[in-house]
């Protein structure tokens, strides 16, 4: 059995289940995702071959083969679930990097079809932004993975990735997706559509997280903006010049800031620095005053 779902306007066809993704019926695929008993366990968690192939291997040892737009998948025992997770991260993001897009890793919100990044290492709290912003009325366009092209920002998952105890009460979500070994105990939540932007968004600005004794926004010029990409950027090599090209144009055309903020202070206040420099910077684009009677 087959499964088939689109990613930012790319058909998948899967010989694995992904229930993070969005299903879509077409004929032709773009991307397969395959399981293979041939793919070599990496001795890193992430591999460059010579011949521009890409080698990673999860938490579970599931071995990933990633080559052109097909992913070759070896099945750890029985640890199929988390292969399914873990195609929807790396294996996914280089796929699409090698199919013309940029890929970056954070966790993006919309207002109507505009749309925000925040970009970070992991635990720096992108998903507990976009989650608390999500809780103001903004709508959620990707988790982990911020698939990019043309200053467009695409969504493709219903899916926002938390800690158990983390989401509020106000977001309503249809089912919830464990993640084994995590060590933030973290559950995929899949969101009610509500939650959930359009296909596409026009992206208006990036936030980069930064750890601080005092919340400060500070906005950045182009060649800094460069280089704070550079590091969360998905590329296939050191001298990959395709995707520096994409990301001097997102660097160009992207407003982009550093976002220090405290965090060992309430997620509400770090929520309420970025809402009010929207507020300010974007203003009727993401919080949009509505005259009263």
């Amino acid at each position: 059995m087959t499964f088939k779902y689109q990613v930012s306007s790319l058909n998948i066809v899967s010989d694995i289940e992904i229930p993070t993704l969005r299903s879509k019926e077409f004929i032709k695929a773009d991307i397969e995702v395959r399981i293979s008993s041939k793919v070599q366990t990496p001795n890193r968690v992430i591999e460059y071959l010579p011949d521009g192939k890409i080698l990673y291997k999860d938490i579970c040892e599931n071995a990933f083969l990633i080559s052109g737009s097909k992913i070759f998948v070896t099945i750890k025992g029985k640890n199929i679930d988390q292969a399914s997770i873990s195609l929807v991260g790396i294996p996914l993001g280089y796929v699409l990097q090698n199919n013309n897009f940029q890929v970056l890793h954070g966790s993006s919100v919309a207002s109507a079809d505009s749309a925000v990044c925040f970009i970070g290492k992991s635990g720096a709290g992108k998903s507990s932004l976009a989650m608390a912003l999500v809780d103001s009325g903004l709508k959620l366009v990707t988790e982990d993975l911020c698939v990019i092209k043309n200053s467009n920002i695409y969504n493709f998952s219903d899916c926002l990735k938390i800690n158990m105890e983390s989401l509020p009460v106000d977001i309503t979500y249809l089912s919830r997706i464990l993640i084994k070994k995590d060590s933030r105990d973290r559950v995929f939540y899949k969101l009610g559509s509500k939650h959930i932007s359009s296909i596409k968004s026009s992206l208006k600005a990036i936030y980069f997280l930064e750890e601080a004794e005092h919340g400060v926004i500070r906005k950045l010029g182009a060649a800094e903006s460069f280089k704070y990409l550079l590091t969360y950027a998905y590329r296939n090599n050191d001298v990959d010049i395709d995707s520096f090209k994409k990301i001097t144009k997102i660097s160009k055309d992207v407003e982009c800031f550093s976002l220090s903020r405290d965090l060992t202070k309430p997620l509400k206040e770090n929520a309420e620095l970025v809402i009010n420099h929207l507020d300010i910077n974007f203003p009727s684009i993401f919080f949009p005053k509505t005259d009263s009677i």
